[in-house]
């Protein structure tokens, strides 16, 4: 549920930073600082986002769907 609000919040943001034109804002004199900054802040979102995985990870909230039911006509089929 999680997954899918941030991936539609992560498009919808970077939709609105597309049409701002802010993205292209940058001249030749201060490239090198918005991509250390990108840098950092493409570092620092990962971090976040790696503690967050590993705390679900601690909780057991990360569990993956159950394993499918057995089927007897699948069963009969391996024997």
């Amino acid at each position: 549920m999680f997954s899918r609000f941030f991936v539609s919040m992560t498009l919808a943001s970077l939709g609105v930073f597309g049409m701002t034109r802010s993205a292209f804002a940058a001249t030749i004199e201060d490239r090198d600082d918005v991509m250390i900054l990108t840098g950092v802040v493409a570092v620092a979102l990962m971090a976040l986002l790696t503690v967050f995985y590993a705390i679900k990870w601690y909780f057991g909230l990360d569990a993956g769907p159950p394993p499918p039911a057995a089927d007897d006509h699948a069963q009969a089929a391996h024997h």
